[in-house]
């Protein structure tokens, strides 16, 4: 019994041990990549969940899909806007962009984001605000705050399959593609949020706490989702919804869940009679023609033709992924906004701002 008993005091003061210093690295390793903070691209936030973390300022090289290495300048605003126009001109429009990991783009600089394409190739003031991971309620949360204060006289919302896990809790909960295992806030059927990890419960203690307080522990559970996700290909619920549609009744659920936010954040813009238009990054079956009915339904105007844009590069040999191919790389975004920039071509230059 002795022999147990050191046996555990011993494997307990090596794991604090290990602990403290996996702690102290993460937490060196940080405050040298973001430009002497001691913080990463997203925080920790009561309502939202997490927030892009405002201020930070890095110069990084990144590897995209095909190996090749590029050198990008990331920077955001006291308030974690990527881009930030003028609010005092009234000579340009204003435009307001928000969506998920591919508008927070952390893969590449600022002015090479499809949004500061736009900016210099339009006369418009950009305002960005993208967080990785959002899903439509967060970037609903992010509409309501900052409409009265930039004043867009448009908001472009951008979309991804993903939203329809995001936005449903048991969903997420069966997803082993699209869950970081982060408290986020869902909307409930009454019109309330209510927050949630959404893991098992033995899991939820240990990821918040994680979270709050232990970047290190956090670090090492995030890896090991991924070694866990990289090598279950099948098996999610993402697989289910792909093969049943709208014959799965958490699928429909989500739906009008996905539906009731879009609905809200139309409604914010339509009282403030600002357009709203939304473009899908990519075009899974069902998801996108889902998202392209609920824009009609709640006149919003659906951009087409960026994720067959941006297939037709690939098919032709073109990297336009990052390393983790899934989002864009520079040459991805340059793709996504020449289909913006036609498509908004004659209703800037023959359109007034306010």
């Amino acid at each position: 019994m002795k022999n147990i008993f050191l046996g555990i005091i011993i494997a307990v003061i090596l794991t604090t041990l290990m602990l403290i210093s996996g702690e102290i690295a993460i937490r060196t390793y940080h405050y040298f990549k973001y430009g002497g903070k001691s913080v990463g691209t997203i925080t920790l936030d009561n309502d939202l969940g997490w927030r892009t973390t405002e201020n930070v300022k890095f110069v990084q090289k990144k590897m995209d899909a095909g190996g090749n290495r590029y050198l990008i300048e990331y920077k955001t605003n006291k308030d974690g806007f990527r881009l930030f126009g003028n609010l005092k001109n009234n000579k340009k429009r204003k435009v307001m962009f928000v969506g998920d990991s591919f508008t927070h783009a952390v893969q590449v600089s600022n002015n090479k984001t499809y949004y500061g394409i736009l900016g210099d190739a339009l006369p418009i003031e950009v305002f960005a605000y993208g967080g990785g991971g959002y899903g439509t309620l967060q970037e609903f949360m992010i509409i309501n705050k900052w409409l009265d204060v930039v004043k867009p006289d448009m908001v472009i919302l951008q979309y991804c399959s993903n939203d329809f896990i995001n936005n449903h809790f048991e969903l997420e909960l069966r997803s082993n593609r699209n869950n970081n295992g982060m408290r986020r806030p869902y909307l409930t059927n009454r019109d309330k949020i209510v927050y949630a990890i959404p893991k098992h419960s033995i899991q939820r203690n240990i990821r918040d706490i994680a979270c709050k307080y232990f970047r290190f522990l956090y670090f090492v559970i995030s890896r090991i989702d991924r070694l866990f996700y990289g090598k279950k290909k099948s098996g999610s619920v993402e697989d289910i919804i792909e093969s049943k549609g709208r014959e799965f009744p958490l699928f429909i659920e989500s739906i009008k869940k996905t539906e009731q936010l879009v609905r809200k954040i139309a409604t914010r813009c339509s009282k403030a009679n600002i357009e709203i238009y939304a473009f899908c990054v990519d075009n899974g079956h069902p998801y996108y023609e889902e998202l392209q009915r609920i824009s009609n339904k709640n006149n919003i105007k659906f951009i087409d033709g960026i994720p067959e844009a941006i297939q037709v590069a690939e098919q032709n040999g073109v990297v336009v992924r990052a390393a983790d191919k899934a989002h864009w790389n520079e040459k991805g975004h340059q793709i996504a906004a020449k289909v913006l920039k036609e498509y908004f071509h004659n209703k800037f230059f023959f359109r007034k701002a306010r």
